[in-house]
């Protein structure tokens, strides 16, 4: 049995791998077919019977699932997907389950119905489905298939629910719920059993209270089939007025509109058993919260229902339901700008109770003695004056003048007017006080009585002046005076002469005398503060800080004192200087410039604590700033500085050193260096400062020097040439330094010679010696206005210049007329104008002559004839116009026609210029 296969396989094979023909290899597979066949194949296969064996087999054997699902693609599907029964029969092969070759009416797809496990397609048969027939489902015959056409069609059905119970969806759904699955939210055992479903989930709107126990169909088909809606996009901004109508309306403030019914209402019960007031930003309490709605709610409220009530057009504030007992109106103090809210200083739970008023605090007029006994309105009158007055009639509680007039504000003065004069500006309460008018009474009505009164003053009494009486200041000449002037000097002077005003500088006369002296004794002075005068006192000079006299000495004049008493000096010059030479000598005067001692004080160098140890110098202050290496001997001042002959006039004498030099429009230089340059550049340049070429950090790095300065500006490639190529090394050299060879830097010939002075004259002077005439410093060969009396263009641009300029002949001054150099070369004999009127310098048998410009225009053949055609023997004026002229002696030579007749004296009557021949009678 082996080896009848291993034939079968091998007879197979070659046939598969025959060369033969495509008709021969069919015949020998139908034979093979006849041969090897088990038996006939079911019908639906019967085509593929004794010629197609391959298609179903392998020639190596076996028949693979491939074969099949190449017609019953369905089933490939889901093998591929690993879905439904075929796909979860984990890689069974197809003749396992599905025979052949068992004669025609084989049925290949038979199977236990009965004991079937559903589970085995994927779909398992669970709860009310477990009840069902097959065929229940499964509807559909095999109508379309060769064999069993009666026979139920158990392929092709889908999982899903609407496979069976599309025309049971009382949903239609749209959107994003449309194509998601029954089961999700049903189950198999009970359809209305929906707990898998979560609102608030899927939805994102929770179900609370009796939304929780309406019906789906309240909500998403509210007028029954056909009305289904499931999107709601005005939800998250009308709320609740998406579904329900707006009862309210306007009759609700902003705050309650565009659906936000929660705020009072609950999804539990629409009636409000409890409203929570404070929801309106206006809570209720105290006797607030027994009171009714209406009565409150008052406006356009009456006859009606609660439910269609107004509940706008009242605000937050008191007037809006109480009368203005107060009479406030619209008056708005500074330190109480509300005064219309009445909880600044009431509250709800009772009118009169915990007033939360302080006048004292609150005011900027604090009640005390017997104003804490007046009823307020006895102060705050109606507009009228009346302290009785209406409900809400205004009254006055803002007091303008009560700041400068305090109690003439309500109170009327019992002074007379001589009194207020004296005391114009002076308050009420200066004097007397609320508990009691009299007390501070004085004789005279003046404040005598008390003399604590005064401390209330610009001058407090103190020291002797509290021993005065009153008129010894406030008599004057007989009449009483309260108003005194110099307040900035302590009022002595109004009574005390000042005996310093010629001792003292202006800036002391005007200060106060309490500054020195004291009311207790004129004598003895206050410490003097010397600090406030230019002269601060430091140093040795704190050694006099107590012996005023020292500096301070007497002079011959007296104080008008009585006695008179000897004037000390106060008065100092030198203010400039540090006033130092009041007392000492300035030993600097001849050794420093004026200039210097002027602008300067002793204490720039010198200080107060030792007048050998000296200051840091700050350089910069003269006329040399000290920079490069000069910084280096800063602190050696000698080393410029140097000892003179001369002597300061000090105890004892002192070396005086040099501190004068000459020659600052030089900088200074010469007093230290020699002027090399004297034999080198002309006096313009070495006259000038030093440091316009040089520098201080070194000597031979010289700055940028401005050539144009010179009688020879730098221009083009001059700029571009080293200094020493044209001011060369001379034989001279410097004395000091390296002594280096000086160069060359005065060209006394440049004026005459040019640029001969450093470059060679290829012209030998036969061109002058103004190179710059033609050439430029840009470049040699770019000559810049070269050629100007006479153009070079065309091919003169690329003569040579000796080919005109023969053996270097000078043309300058010929005329421009091309016959000066080519007299031989004209054609025209010298009877024609300029040649550049005809003729170009580019080429010279194209010229611009324009024929047609003469009496004379070329038309025809005439216009390719040559000019000495006509114009022979250099003639080129007073020719003929008519054909004649040029023709006649042609014409003669024709007799037939004869033309010496007249009847052919004029050619133009048979010819033309274009065809000379055929000439037209």
């Amino acid at each position: 049995m082996r080896n009848f296969k291993f034939i079968i396989a091998a007879l197979l094979t070659m046939m598969a791998s025959s060369s033969l023909a495509q008709s021969d290899s069919k015949k020998f597979e139908g034979l093979m077919n006849k041969l090897l066949a088990p038996g006939p194949l079911m019908i639906g296969h019967e085509k593929l019977e004794h010629t197609d064996c391959l298609t179903c087999h392998d020639p190596g054997g076996g028949i693979p699932n491939k074969g099949c699902v190449d017609c019953h693609k369905g089933i490939g599907v889901q093998l591929r997907q690993k879905k439904s029964f075929h796909g979860l029969m984990g890689g069974k092969a197809c003749v396992d389950c599905h025979k052949d070759h068992k004669g025609r009416d084989f049925n290949a797809v038979r199977f236990d119905e009965k004991n079937f496990d559903h589970k085995r397609t994927g779909f398992i048969l669970d709860g009310a489905h477990t009840k069902v027939e097959c065929t229940d489902c499964h509807t559909e015959k095999r109508l379309n298939k060769p064999i069993n056409r009666s026979d139920t069609r158990w392929f092709g059905k889908s999982p899903s629910c609407r496979e069976c119970h599309a025309d049971d969806d009382i949903h239609r759904y749209t959107g994003k719920f449309a194509k998601v699955e029954c089961s999700k939210c049903h189950n198999t055992t009970e359809w209305k059993d929906t707990k898998f479903f979560d609102h608030a989930r899927e939805t994102g709107y929770a179900l609370i209270g009796a939304h929780a126990r309406n019906k789906c169909s309240d909500c998403h088909a509210p007028k029954g089939k056909g009305s289904e809606i499931y999107d709601f996009p005005g939800l998250k901004t009308r709320k609740c007025l998406t579904c329900h109508e707006d009862h309210h309306g306007r009759n609700l403030s902003p705050k309650f509109q565009n659906g936000n019914c929660d705020t009072c209402h609950s999804q539990e019960k629409w009636d409000i058993t409890g409203f929570k007031h404070e929801v309106t930003g206006w809570p209720l309490r105290g006797k607030h919260a027994q009171n009714q709605c209406i009565d409150c709610h008052k406006p356009g409220n009456q006859g009606k229902k609660l439910a269609d009530f107004r509940w706008v057009g009242l605000n937050k504030s008191c007037g809006s339901c109480h009368a203005d007992y107060h009479g406030y109106g619209n008056t708005k103090p500074k330190r109480m700008p509300s005064l219309s809210n009445c909880a600044q200083c009431h509250n709800e739970f009772g009118w009169k109770q915990n007033i939360q008023f302080n006048h004292n605090s609150q005011t900027i007029f604090p009640l005390e003695g017997k104003h804490l006994r007046n009823d307020c309105f006895q102060c705050h009158v109606t507009l009228k004056g009346q302290t009785k007055g209406k409900t809400n009639e205004r009254r006055i509680y803002h007091f303008k003048s009560l700041t400068t007039k305090t109690c003439e504000t309500c109170h009327k003065s019992p002074h007379s007017s001589a009194f207020h004069r004296r005391f114009k500006g002076v308050k009420c309460a200066d004097c007397h006080t609320p508990r009691g008018w009299n007390i501070m009474a004085g004789a005279k009505g003046m404040p005598g009585g008390d003399r604590r009164f005064h401390q209330n003053t610009r001058f407090p009494l103190t020291g002797k002046h509290t021993n005065q009486p009153c008129k010894s200041c406030h008599l004057v000449n007989g009449k009483e005076r309260y108003k005194f002037p110099n307040a900035d000097k302590g009022f002595c002077v109004n009574c005390h002469d000042s005996v310093h005003k010629k001792q003292f500088t202006p800036k002391f006369v005007r200060m106060g005398c309490g500054e020195c002296h004291t009311t207790m004794s004129f004598g003895k002075r206050k410490p003097f503060n010397h600090n406030i005068t230019d002269f601060k006192i430091t140093g040795q000079h704190k050694k006099f800080e107590k012996n005023c006299s020292k500096c301070h000495v007497p002079t011959r004049a007296k104080l008008p004192t009585k006695p008179p008493k000897t004037a000390h000096k106060f008065k100092f010059k030198f203010a400039k200087n540090g006033y130092c030479e009041n007392c000492h000598n300035n030993v600097h005067r001849k050794q420093f410039s004026p200039e210097f001692i002027r602008r300067s004080a002793c204490t720039d160098c010198h200080t107060t604590n030792s007048f050998t140890k000296r200051k840091p110098f700050n350089h910069d202050k003269t006329r040399f700033k000290l920079t490069g290496r000069h910084a280096k001997v800063k602190n050696n001042c000698f080393e410029c500085h140097v000892k003179t002959n001369k002597k300061l006039p000090t105890k004892p004498p002192k070396v005086a050193h040099k501190f004068q030099f000459p020659g600052e429009n030089r900088g200074f230089c010469d007093n230290c260096h020699k002027n090399e340059h004297r034999d080198m550049f002309r006096a313009k340049f070495y006259r000038k400062p030093c440091g316009e070429c040089h520098k201080t950090s070194t000597f031979g790095d010289l700055k940028r020097f401005n050539h144009s300065e010179t009688n020879f500006a730098l221009r083009y490639k001059h700029k571009k040439v080293e200094c020493k190529e044209c001011h060369t090394r001379t034989a001279k050299r410097f004395t000091q330094g390296r002594k280096a060879r000086k160069g060359r830097y005065m060209f006394p010939d440049l004026k005459t010679r040019n640029c001969q002075v450093c470059h060679r004259d290829p012209h030998k002077g036969t061109n002058g010696t103004r190179c710059t005439k033609c050439h430029t410093e840009a470049g040699w060969k770019k000559a810049d206005g070269f050629h100007k009396d006479f153009t070079l263009e065309g091919v003169h641009l690329v003569l040579g210049c000796d080919q005109c300029h023969i053996e270097e002949k000078v043309l300058r001054g010929s005329s421009e007329d091309c016959r000066v150099c080519h007299h031989e070369d004209d054609p025209h004999g010298g009877f024609l104008n300029d040649c550049q009127d005809c003729h170009t310098q580019t080429v010279w048998e194209s010229t611009t002559f324009i024929h047609d410009m003469t009496q004379f225009p070329l038309r025809g053949v005439h216009r390719l004839t040559d000019c000495r055609s006509c114009h022979n023997q250099g003639n080129y004026v007073a020719l003929p116009t008519d054909c004649a002229g040029c023709h006649q002696s042609q014409a003669d030579l024709v007799t037939s026609p004869n033309h010496s007749s007249s009847r052919y004296q004029s050619c133009e009557q048979c010819h033309n210029t274009f065809s000379f021949s055929g000439a037209v009678e």
